[in-house]
C-alpha cells in the first residue's frame, strides 16, 4: 500500500488503521502471491480490497491483498485517469523510461520509508474480475502505485 500523505496526522491515522492489515512481522507478506483463477475468489477480494481501501479513508493510493491477509495475487492501483482499479493477477511486462529513485512509505510498516527505484512508464498485463484479460500502459504516479504494488504480489516490501 503507497502511503500518499506523509507526516504526523498520517502516522495518527495509520494507527488509527492498524487492525485493518496484517502485522508488519506477518510471513504471508513476504511470500509471491498465488494465481487467482476463480472468478467468485476473484469477486470476494475486490469487495474486500475496496471496502478495506475505502475505510482508509484517502491515506493510499493501492492495496495489496496479502497486506489484509489474502495470499492472492490480487491489487487495487490508479489506472490512468487516477480512479482505483482492481488488478488480478498483474504482471508487468514492460518498463520504459529513465528509472529513478524515490522515498515511499507503506501502510505495512507503520513510520519507515525507504528509497526505491521506479521506472515512470510501465505496461502491465492483467485481468479483471470477470478473469477477462486487459493490458494498460501507467505513466508517473499511477505507474509508482503499480510498481510499489506488485511488489507486494511478489513478497518484497519496504520493510
Amino acid at each position: 500500500m503507497l502511503l500518499v500523505k506523509v507526516g504526523v496526522n498520517s502516522s495518527l491515522k495509520m494507527q488509527k488503521y492498524h487492525n485493518l492489515l496484517v502485522a508488519p512481522s506477518t510471513p504471508i507478506l513476504f511470500k509471491p502471491a498465488v494465481l487467482v483463477q476463480s472468478q467468485k475468489r476473484a469477486r470476494r477480494l475486490k469487495n474486500k480490497l475496496f471496502k478495506i481501501l475505502k475505510t482508509l479513508d484517502g491515506l493510499a493510493a493501492g492495496l495489496a491483498a496479502p497486506q489484509v491477509g489474502e495470499p492472492f495475487a490480487a491489487c487495487l492501483a490508479l489506472d490512468t485517469s487516477g480512479k482505483t482499479c482492481f488488478f488480478l493477477n498483474p504482471k508487468i511486462v514492460r518498463r520504459e523510461g529513465n528509472p529513478y529513485q524515490i522515498k515511499e512509505g507503506c501502510l505495512s510498516f507503520p513510520f519507515m520509508e525507504k528509497r526505491v527505484l521506479r521506472y515512470p512508464h510501465v505496461v502491465v498485463e492483467y485481468q479483471d474480475e470477470k478473469l477477462k484479460n486487459h493490458v494498460i500502459e501507467l505513466f508517473d504516479f499511477p505507474a509508482q502505485v503499480i510498481q510499489h504494488e506488485t511488489d507486494h504480489l511478489q513478497g518484497i516490501t519496504i520493510g
